[in-house]
């Protein structure tokens, strides 16, 4: 267990029995995991386990692999395995670094032959601190500078670095101070494995140093001739392995070793053979003369090169390779590029995206997922270096070099507010010969201009060797062959401009190396770097420098968060009308917090309008301001709604349409474009418009509008609109007033009698506050003496000879809310109240259609003709009850008017509603007990109440409007008791109770008006697996029995009922 704040690690280290090969290749694998559980997080995966290794756990993976490697005993061949796992996760310590040392720890200590103790830490650059060896995650953030190194107490083994542009004596400078923390690491792992260690292994591979000799002394020159002829890559592998073959076969004859050639390079565990009687070192099999060739071969190509500064294919030590580029080379691609160094070729696609094609991270240190707009994906298919294998996933090395080149290149992608795209970059290798991840660097960068990306600074890679020398000689190699890297002692790849460093990784092979070493190495690179830019500055085609006609068109802005709402709308209802009407393929809030906002759209063009219709709609009204081409959103008869704004709308009234008061809504229609003037935000929000304050304006003369005035009698005025109350009448043009139903007819009458369009005259009784005026029809029929407009010739000469006058067939010709209009005869109508239909008190209306017919009797004339008809008084003359019709007929008895404070008995239910019952208290006179006025201590079941029902009420209260406010709580309050009169007592039976509404569990019953009850399904006569609803529906009737009270309901039982009635 390693520890550091309150993060832990657990790593092992394990090894083989047996050796697996030859000891040319260490058989070492490390794997790294980091648990969610660490950070206290669970995967967001549906198994909610963790899984394959991500790309952050196998980079980690390589950081610990890379140090650790060279620091086996040569020849070690048995299989090794190193795991290491993050068990615990403060969110300050990086477990990267103290991976490293985690695992070099367990080896230390093991038996495993690791010949030295290693160690790694993270270097971060501050502002105002300098360099900070294992800086916290948040210093991490603010640092211009990761460098990961590992090393021994003498020597550096593995340097991996990110930074923004950093000079090399700054990176220096940070291995310098790297290596002083891991050498006092690694000495207090060394003096921890001389106490708990074990003693090391010694069982390694052979050594081929006698083979070798034999190997050199048959084809030294002949390598070094191949090396010479500064051929490619094919052709120089073709030479050397004739050489190889030929070599083996003269081994094999002069050895006797008919066999040889039958083994194969994985049958390392044939017992070695005799040489014969030369006395010279024994060949032991294949594999081990391979390995024997390659010394070799390495020994001819690091004395060529220290000796004569010349490489295998025939070039100086500080030569790049011939570099050719271009641009475009993808037609449908938003960007692409080919890059040529030598024989090593890439091609780069760039593709940009929305928010949304953002790669999505889940690690461990992250609280939740995380959105990476630049990515690059390197691909590495075994055609590039002509051969077969496996296609699919990456593996561990295209993930490395891939994350090398990205984090070269991400110091040069704008900012999201510059540009707002997601940038993704695939390289492909086609063909690989030393160092595909700096020519994906290259061609990464060509491509990011070819889709006109705005990069800060050009950036280019190479990759550098190193040949050193037990006594101190080094050569160092630029823009390494892939045989330099295998056979030499270092790999050090370097990004950045012509002066700074943006990427570094350097693999060592050997201990040794030297500050000065690595400055000479700094100084070659940046002479490579300078070099390929330059070459690079010849690209041809050019880079396009702009967005590809394909690519998408992103803009952003800003909004005040609290208005994203008026951006949104209900539903999202305004931002798909914007996209559907700019054209854009996308708009959306990328930033709630902030509120940015994302346009996507296929052009420029679209993308700008899609702003400005945004900018439209988020727009405030402004006072005083004129809107022209406003759009007429509705037509009203008291004026015009127009949207001046998306989204917002105003009144446009009649009377400020036009200085030609004549000029009304009708002119216009819905869609009509129309320019008008912001007079006024009303405290309500609501928008005053005005087209007439323009018209002045422009030096139009306003013509004064007649002003309405109290008294005076306005004729043939039109009937605008109707409501239950009374008619509207428009008096003067924009001008319109309020005919209560009181004030229509001198008797009683209905506002529904009237429709728009209908003319009457009407006088004008008062102007009321907010200028609404008050008038009445019933004063003109007063101070005239003329009859109701309803009342025909024939009614208006009836006399009190037409009382008691039958009328056979009657005709019903409307339904009213409180009784019938009735044809008795052609040309003479009457009404017939409902208390009139019937012997019983309150018949049903709803029984009564239009067309109906009926005998009716005369029982009153009105003083303006219109006749009252009785179908009872028909009834009960059958049944031989004598009614005194004079009773009914005076004309002269007033009717009685309703009194606050009064109780009005056995009232009639009129109307249910969501929010109240409409109650007849009189004859034609109705009032509204709201919900809050039905019952004591509890909320009333507006579904216990239906038409027809009766209630006692109190007048409480007469609105301004005449409206009437009842309360059935007041009588309950003044009888003295809470409990509802009409409610069944406990253990009552009540017979026929409506099913109301039925659910799973019961059916909720009507036993009295206002009064519920619930039946629960094991109170119902069910079968066992019956259901509710097969055997119940709404409107049901069925006896129960009162068990108890429960809140503003009872509880019922059916099968009690059927109990009680059985015995």
């Amino acid at each position: 267990m390693l520890t550091c704040g309150k993060t832990v690690l657990y790593a092992t280290a394990c090894c083989g029995d047996h050796t697996v090969g030859d000891g040319s290749f260490t058989p070492l694998q490390v794997n790294y995991a980091e648990r969610f559980s660490a950070a206290g997080r669970t995967s967001g995966g549906w198994l909610k386990r963790d899984g394959r290794p991500k790309d952050g756990e196998v980079l980690t993976a390589r950081l610990v692999d890379r140090p650790l490697r060279p620091m086996f005993a040569p020849g070690w061949a048995n299989d090794t395995q190193v795991l290491i796992w993050v068990l615990s996760y403060d969110g300050i310590n990086t477990p990267e670094p103290l991976a490293i040392t985690a695992a070099a720890a367990a080896l230390a200590i093991s038996d495993i032959p690791l010949q030295k103790a290693v160690a790694g830490v993270r270097v971060g650059l501050l502002e105002g601190r300098g360099f900070v060896v294992n800086p916290s995650e948040q210093e991490l953030q603010e640092s211009s500078l990761d460098l990961m190194l590992a090393g021994t107490a003498d020597a550096l083994l593995m340097i991996e670095g990110y930074c923004d542009f950093l000079s090399e004596d700054q990176m220096l400078e940070a291995v310098r101070v790297g290596t002083e923390a891991v050498a006092e690491q690694c000495r207090a792992i060394e003096g921890w494995r001389k106490q708990v260690g074990r003693p090391k292994r010694q069982d390694m591979a052979h050594g081929t140093e006698g083979l070798e000799a034999r190997i050199e002394a048959l084809c030294r020159d002949d390598v070094e001739a191949a090396y010479r002829r500064s051929g490619g890559k094919h052709e120089r592998s073709s030479a050397v392995m004739a050489i190889q073959e030929r070599v083996k076969s003269q081994l094999a004859e002069a050895d006797s070793l008919q066999s040889l050639g039958s083994l194969s390079e994985d049958e390392s565990d044939v017992e070695e053979m005799s040489v014969g009687t030369s006395g010279a070192a024994p060949v032991a099999n294949l594999s081990q003369f391979g390995r024997a060739f390659k010394h070799v071969e390495a020994r001819v190509m690091r004395r060529m090169a220290l000796g004569e500064d010349c490489r295998a294919d025939g070039r100086r030590c500080d030569e790049v390779r011939p570099i050719t580029s271009r641009a475009g080379l993808l037609p449908s691609t938003h960007g692409s590029s080919l890059f040529t160094r030598g024989e090593t070729q890439t091609i780069a696609v760039v593709t940009l995206g929305s928010e949304q094609d953002a790669q999505q991270v889940d690690e461990m240190a992250l609280e939740g997922q995380f959105s990476r707009k630049f990515f690059l994906q390197y691909y590495f298919p075994p055609s590039c270096v002509g051969e077969t294998g496996r296609v699919g996933a990456p593996g561990r090395r295209e993930i490395g070099h891939g994350q090398l080149a990205e984090r070269a290149l991400t110091p040069i992608i704008p900012d999201a507010v510059d540009f707002p795209y997601t940038v993704r970059v695939e390289s492909t290798v086609t063909e690989s010969n030393g160092s595909s991840s700096m020519a994906s660097v290259c061609g990464g960068y060509l491509a990011l201009l070819d889709a006109g990306v705005p990069v800060t600074r050009p950036v280019a890679g190479v990759a550098m060797g190193l040949i050193l020398e037990p006594s101190g000689q080094f050569q160092i190699l630029t823009d390494i062959l892939g045989s330099e890297d295998a056979m030499g002692d270092m790999d050090f790849k370097v990004a950045g401009d012509a002066d700074h460093i943006t990427a570094f990784q350097m693999d060592i092979k050997v201990e040794g190396i030297t500050i000065e070493v690595l400055t000479a190495a700094l100084a070659a690179a940046r002479a490579a770097r300078r070099h390929i830019l330059g070459e690079m500055d010849r690209c041809a085609p050019a880079p396009r420098r702009s967005l590809a006609p394909n690519a998408p068109r992103i803009r952003r802005f800003n909004v005040n968060p609290d208005k994203l709402g008026q951006l949104i709308g209900p539903g999202g209802r305004y931002i798909r009308a914007l996209i559907e009407e700019s054209g854009a393929d996308d708009i959306k809030v990328v930033d709630n917090i902030k509120g940015t906002v994302e346009v996507m759209a296929s052009s420029d063009d679209i993308a700008t309008k899609a702003l400005q219709m945004a900018e439209r709609l988020l727009e405030e009204p402004e006072v005083g301001r004129t809107y022209n081409g406003a759009k007429v959103d509705s037509v009203e008869k008291f004026g015009l709604f127009v949207e001046i704004l998306p989204g917002k709308t105003g009144l446009l009234h009649n009377s400020e349409l036009d200085v030609d008061r004549s000029i009304t809504a009708e002119n216009w229609v819905v869609g009509d474009s129309i320019d008008v003037k912001l007079l006024e935000v009303l405290e309500n929000g609501k928008l005053k418009l005005s087209r007439k304050a323009l018209q002045i304006e422009g030096g139009a003369e306003d013509i004064p509008m007649e002003q309405p005035e109290p008294g005076k009698i306005y004729r043939n005025c039109q009937v605008t609109s109707c409501a239950a109350f009374g008619v509207f009448v428009e008096i003067l043009p924009g001008l319109q007033g309020l005919v209560h139903v009181s004030e229509l007819e001198i008797g009683r009458a209905e506002a529904d009698e009237w429709s728009p369009g209908d003319t009457m005259d009407v006088k004008l009784l008062e102007v009321m506050a907010g200028n609404k005026l008050k008038l009445s029809r019933k004063s003109v029929l007063l101070e005239e003496g003329v009859a109701s407009r309803t009342a025909s010739s024939a009614a208006s000469s009836a006399s009190s000879s037409e009382l008691g006058r039958i009328y056979k067939d009657a005709r019903v010709t409307k339904v009213m809310a409180t009784g019938l209009v009735v044809e008795a005869a052609p040309g003479v109508e009457g009404t017939v109240h409902q208390t009139d239909l019937d012997v019983t008190q309150y018949p049903d209306l709803r029984c009564w259609h239009a067309g109906d017919v009926m005998d009716a009797k005369v029982v009153e004339v009105s003083e303006d003709g219109k006749l009252r008809l009785s179908r009872k008084a028909v009834l009960l003359d059958q049944l031989g009850i004598v009614v005194d019709d004079r009773a009914s007929t005076s004309a002269s008895t007033p009717p009685e008017e309703p009194e606050i404070g009064k109780i009005y008995r056995d009232a009639c239910v009129e109307g249910v509603s969501a929010f109240g019952l409409f109650v007849e208290i009189l004859p034609g006179v109705r009032g509204l007990c709201h919900i809050s006025e039905l019952e004591l201590g509890r909320t009333a079941s507006m579904d216990a109440w239906e038409e027809g029902d009766r209630i006692d009420v109190k007048l409480i209260d007469t609105l301004k409007d005449g409206k009437l406010k009842l309360s059935r709580k007041e009588v309950l309050l003044e009888d003295g008791s809470a409990q509802r009169s009409n409610e069944p007592a406990v253990g009552e039976i009540v017979r026929g109770a409506v099913v109301r509404s039925v659910v799973d569990f019961g059916v909720f019953v009507k036993v009295a008006p206002g009064v519920k009850g619930l039946v629960h399904r094991s109170q119902l006569d069910l079968d066992d697996f019956e259901e509710v609803s097969d055997r119940y529906q709404s409107g049901d009737r069925i006896d129960v029995k009162v068990l108890q009270p429960f809140d503003d309901r009872l509880t019922l039982s059916q099968v009690a009922a059927l109990e009680a009635a059985a015995v």
